[in-house]
């Protein structure tokens, strides 16, 4: 349900360090500071939290895993401004909670991506930017997205799927 009477929340979780660039995602918010309608919320804590400077963020601190997945669930957007990733299991999530995706245009994040369809891939904090004006201008197909995410999850990252796939793979290299 797409409320348009309280700020566009922009989620991510994780440990706050360098590998997930905190400093990218502060200088995206701090892009979007003027807008007194965009939050960002980043659930969990780190090493590197002293980067977080903008004044439209909101660090939680650590959660229950529970606590962490109902805060996901409380966004509109799940944002990763990571350097690097392998298989992103908070992407992951965020995809099963039916949430849109603006991911860093890293490898294991692109596979996370059905390109416009549950989100988009960024290279710069301007492209970010971009977007999450976009969203927030349009927040009707944030909801379709979302559900294209859950879809997408189930169908890509299914596990009787992926099961049966290695079964396959392994059976022709005998």
């Amino acid at each position: 349900l797409i409320n348009r009477q309280r700020k566009l929340r922009i989620v991510t979780s994780g440990r706050i360090l360098d590998q997930k660039d905190p400093a990218l995602f502060n200088s995206i918010a701090k892009e979007l500071e003027s807008h007194t309608d965009i939050e960002f919320i980043w659930i969990g804590y780190g090493p590197d939290a002293n980067m977080i400077t903008a004044n439209n963020f909101h660090i939680t601190g650590w959660l229950t895993p529970e606590e962490a997945k109902n805060k996901v669930a409380t966004g509109d957007v799940y944002m990763s401004t990571a350097r690097f990733e392998g298989l992103p299991f908070a992407v992951l999530e965020a995809l099963s909670l039916r949430k849109p995706v603006l991911l860093s245009d890293r490898v294991g994040n692109r596979d996370m991506i059905d390109h416009g369809m549950n989100g988009h891939l960024f290279n710069t904090a301007a492209e970010a930017v971009e977007r999450i004006l976009e969203y927030n201008n349009n927040r009707e197909m944030l909801a379709s997205m979302g559900k294209h995410s859950g879809d997408y999850c189930y169908e890509a990252f299914n596990i009787d799927h992926t099961r049966k796939s290695y079964r396959e793979l392994y059976a022709r290299k005998k």
